[in-house]
């Protein structure tokens, strides 16, 4: 059988600059909790749960925030630059980001998400103008004398955000998500 893992238990409590910094808060239970201006500096986070909570304007400047749990979690404000946060579970909405400072490392990660994505390709039917190969009225065996064409002005998604993070961080990116690890 297995062992079910249980950290601190801070469950639907209120702290205000609490110095939570260098702690090991592994598996802790933050859940419904406000934490205000709290200082997570280099805690160790792993599988914490912060669902539902409040982190506004809090400190995780080197926390290790492997799989931590922050669905529906405000993170307004909040200094975020962990030393790692792969597997983190937030919610997508604005509370979540507004006015988040965020570093260098983290912030490339981020724009770097989406090229794992299958993203428009920049390639359209001169004809029907559909840009995706696969709906174009050719893939359906439809008989129209035109080609599929790519416009160099142009560029794929994937290329665009080469271009932007540019290509020695792209090639760092690249080699630790496949290693899944920063």
């Amino acid at each position: 059988m297995m062992q079910k893992r249980v950290g601190l238990d801070f469950s639907n409590q209120k702290f205000y600059q609490r110095d939570f910094s260098n702690q090991n808060l592994q598996y802790a239970n933050f859940r419904l909790s406000t934490c205000i201006e709290c200082n997570f500096s280099g805690a160790d986070l792993r599988y914490a749960n912060f669902d539902s909570g409040n982190c506004y304007r809090s400190n995780f400047t080197n926390a290790i925030m492997y799989r931590t749990f922050m669905p529906n979690c405000s993170l307004q404000g909040t200094i975020f630059k962990p030393k790692d946060c792969f597997g983190i579970t937030l919610t997508w909405k604005c509370e979540t980001f507004m006015d988040m400072e965020v570093d260098e490392t983290w912030m490339k990660v981020w724009l770097f998400m989406p090229s794992l994505m299958k993203l428009p390709t920049g390639v359209e039917c001169a004809q029907c103008k559909k840009s995706e190969y696969n709906n174009c009225h050719i893939r359906n065996n439809e008989n129209y004398d035109h080609e599929y064409i790519i416009d160099a002005s142009k560029k794929t998604w994937s290329d665009k955000l080469m271009l932007f993070l540019g290509t020695e961080t792209w090639t760092k990116m690249k080699a630790v998500f496949n290693r899944r690890i920063i």
